[in-house]
């Protein structure tokens, strides 16, 4: 797998998460077992590595792992490379809940926090979502140009080279294989400026390669190990913060996917139906 985790990672976080959980241990604030945090729904679980650019890195649905790596990079001013948000650690992670966590960052006059709520569906429906709150603030006493980029990276129906990714109306990354499963994600609020649809590896290595990059707004489609990244930008004084979410989510077939990028209620409201008739 190009993107950010090998799979013999993936299964020594998988035993890593087990045994954690074998021991009852649910409700953690900072756990440092392999850096590694678990959420889980219905029918869903998703793990977080907040201390490596692994970051989100499994999305299994119904057994299925959906997700080959979902994180944010950053640049301030406009010459030198991106550094993902990692690089701002350690992690202070929070979890009170089994389906929710936030994690925060904080050096070098930057604040970073982020928010996920995973909301799992009835078992065997296919059906998940993932919402996500991002925001950046200026804890310095200068004023910064502040340029973010996020990267998703599905895998759909469990494997990587076969997909086809497009980004819809600049906000809304679709990824899919022939009629089956979709993982799909709309980009909400904050000044996105760029994005890209492309190989998940190329677009990585640009936000790692030590150069400005700046995303090509090619929205596709793409084929083979894919993925969609986008990009935002803005001029932050001290104390100033710029804040956007994103509604991610599996879906068994593209027509439901469709419903969940016309709108987080519908797809919410398919959860629903989907725990109710497994209850």
């Amino acid at each position: 797998m190009a993107v950010m985790l090998s799979r013999s990672g993936k299964r020594r976080a998988r035993r890593s998460c087990l045994l954690v959980l074998g021991f009852g241990v649910f409700f953690l604030t900072r756990v440092a077992l392999a850096g590694t945090f678990t959420l889980t729904d219905g029918n869903s679980v998703v793990r977080i590595d907040p201390d490596t650019q692994a970051g989100a890195f499994d999305w299994s649905v119904d057994g299925v792992d959906m997700l080959g790596g979902d994180w944010l990079w950053y640049r301030i001013g406009a010459v030198g490379g991106e550094r993902s948000i990692d690089s701002l650690g350690p992690a202070q992670v929070t979890q009170n809940t089994p389906n929710r966590l936030s994690v925060e960052y904080s050096a070098g006059g930057l604040d970073v926090s982020l928010s996920y709520v995973l909301s799992g569906g009835g078992q065997g429906f296919g059906v998940s979502s993932l919402a996500q709150s991002v925001r950046f603030r200026n804890s310095g006493n200068s004023a910064i140009d502040l340029s973010v980029f996020r990267l998703a990276n599905f895998d759909v129906a469990g494997t990587p080279g076969n997909d086809i990714a497009e980004i819809l109306n600049g906000i809304k990354l679709v990824q899919f294989e022939g009629s089956g499963p979709v993982g799909a994600e709309s980009v909400q609020t904050g000044p996105l400026v760029r994005f890209e649809a492309g190989l998940a590896g190329v677009i990585l290595a640009s936000l790692n390669d030590g150069a400005p990059t700046t995303l090509n707004n090619f929205g596709g489609p793409a084929a083979g190990d894919v993925g969609g990244a986008f990009q935002w930008f803005r001029s932050l004084g001290p104390g100033q913060a710029i804040t956007f979410s994103i509604d991610s989510g599996v879906f068994p077939e593209p027509t439901t996917a469709l419903l969940l990028l016309a709108g987080l209620g519908a797809g919410m409201r398919i959860l629903r139906r989907s725990r109710r008739l497994t209850a």
